[in-house]
């Protein structure tokens, strides 16, 4: 589980191999490449990848308003990109 502070760190820390903000919520190949790439864990790192919605790439909250149609949507294509990768 992760805290409130370390949200409030990833908000404020540079971007990484896994911390990635965006504001939009349409962009979905931005979202496909960020757990891609959490997935592939590159470095080898064995941490948690955080794709962070509703932030500004210097940590600035977006106002973005999380309802349970974008929680779905979210997680249906986290789910298509990870168990149908070739679709």
């Amino acid at each position: 589980m992760i805290t409130k502070d370390e949200i409030q760190e990833l908000l404020h820390s540079t971007e990484t191999y896994r911390v990635e903000r965006t504001v939009s919520t349409g962009d979905m190949d931005k979202f496909q490449e960020a757990i891609c790439a959490f997935a592939n864990d590159m470095p080898n790192s064995r941490k948690n990848g955080y794709l962070i919605l509703g932030a500004h790439d210097d940590g600035r909250l977006s106002g973005l308003r999380v309802t349970d149609d974008l929680l779905k949507k979210i997680s249906a294509f986290a789910a298509m990109v990870i168990f149908c990768p070739s679709q």
